[in-house]
């Protein structure tokens, strides 16, 4: 159901932003050429939050109870769980 409801959000996007997306003619197609920029900037502001890094500091900021994450990391170590040794570490 996630999935499905991730695919329905990006084209939803897509089509209120004035993309090619629509082809079923539900009049919600390609925005005048005018306006197009101004819908863009628009609708990428309703769907910002869809951003899980965005969501997370945006309620930080706003006080509101977040899953812990990482901020300002300069490096990361990131280790294979069954590789042996030194074998399948990344640093990121």
């Amino acid at each position: 159901l996630w999935r499905l409801n991730c695919a329905l959000v990006a084209w939803h996007a897509e089509v209120a932003a004035g993309g090619e997306a629509d082809s079923g003619g539900t009049g919600l197609g390609p925005a005048t050429v005018g306006g197009a920029a101004a819908q863009r900037a628009a609708v990428r502001k309703q769907y910002g939050l869809e951003d899980k890094g965005e969501f997370l500091l945006t309620a930080e900021a706003a006080g509101l109870p977040v899953s812990p994450f990482l901020k300002e990391v300069k490096t990361l170590f990131a280790k294979h769980k069954s590789m042996e040794g030194g074998l399948g570490i990344h640093v990121l």
